[in-house]
């Protein structure tokens, strides 16, 4: 990152830089880290595939609409069927994976797949394709407001020098807190 910066700023005092795109690859990873229990490349897959997904329904969108016309074999449509069973293959892949290490997981895919008990004192649980909606909507909507609050909070503290500063002050003083706290522990 340091290295970027320099070549970007090539001796300027101010200079812009794009961070959004890091951004969205930040919350991606920090998404399948702690919802999915699985890293930034097993994510990334997913992530990539409703990117796609998102292209295509904007082309849909920009175009003439015909009622049913979305379930005829056009090129447009085998290609939206294709990424969406690629998504659901690359989801139901995570949920096995964490199946096999749930009972010392503890992140929201283990939580969706638990069950619990009801009034009657039945086990009720969601479904697998329930849990395969529930997490495509959790990494699309997750990531994508994740990246956006970060970035606009990135460029409020930028605008606004003197809370950036403050902010930066309490942060310092909140770490050197728990530092000190956590040498007692051993």
């Amino acid at each position: 990152m340091e290295r970027v910066k320099e070549e970007k700023r090539e001796g300027r005092d101010e200079f812009e830089m794009e961070v959004h795109k890091e951004l969205h690859e930040l919350s991606a990873d920090i998404m399948s880290r702690t919802a999915f229990g699985s890293n930034f490349e097993e994510g990334k897959r997913i992530f990539k595939l409703q990117e796609q997904q998102v292209q295509l329904f904007i082309e849909a969108q920009r175009g003439v609409y015909f009622p049913g016309f979305r379930f005829w074999p056009t090129k447009k449509s085998r290609e939206r069927w294709r990424l969406d069973m690629e998504t659901h293959e690359s989801i139901m892949m995570l949920i096995k994976k964490n199946g096999l290490a749930r009972e010392n997981s503890n992140n929201l895919l283990s939580l969706l797949l638990s069950s619990c008990n009801n009034k009657e004192n039945q086990e009720e649980g969601l479904g697998v394709e329930e849990v395969v909606d529930e997490c495509q909507t959790f990494y699309f909507a997750g990531k994508e407001t994740t990246a956006n609050l970060l970035t606009w909070a990135l460029l409020l503290l930028a605008q606004h020098q003197r809370m950036a500063n403050q902010s930066k002050g309490r942060s310092d003083w909140r770490l050197k807190r728990q530092r000190a706290g956590c040498r007692g522990l051993n």
